[in-house]
């Protein structure tokens, strides 16, 4: 692999490293400390699968207040139910933190 690949892995994984630590270093809902998921607050433009860690990674960059911290269960239950937009308790996902 090129030099200029390393490059841009090592940015890559240095930004992923600073916007989690922006966004509270862990899960917004259970305080989970891995893994965590960027899950939209509200739409940016970038949705939906195979978009690439560096384009999600750029997006949250640029949005990042659009974006909140969680780990992947309570990101799922999230994306699947109204019921957490407001943090409440009894929401958070059995098994979390």
């Amino acid at each position: 692999m090129s030099p200029s690949y390393w490059i841009q892995k090592r940015y890559i994984d240095r930004l992923h490293s600073r916007l989690i630590q922006a966004l509270g270093g862990k899960c917004e809902f259970c305080g989970a400390l891995a893994p965590l998921e960027f899950a939209h607050r509200q739409p940016t433009g970038l949705s939906g699968r195979g978009r690439g860690r560096k384009k999600r990674l750029l997006d949250v960059n640029r949005h990042i207040d659009s974006y909140r911290l969680l780990c992947s269960k309570c990101h799922y239950a999230y994306d699947h139910s109204s019921e957490l937009s407001d943090v409440n308790p009894e929401a958070i996902p059995a098994g979390c933190a």
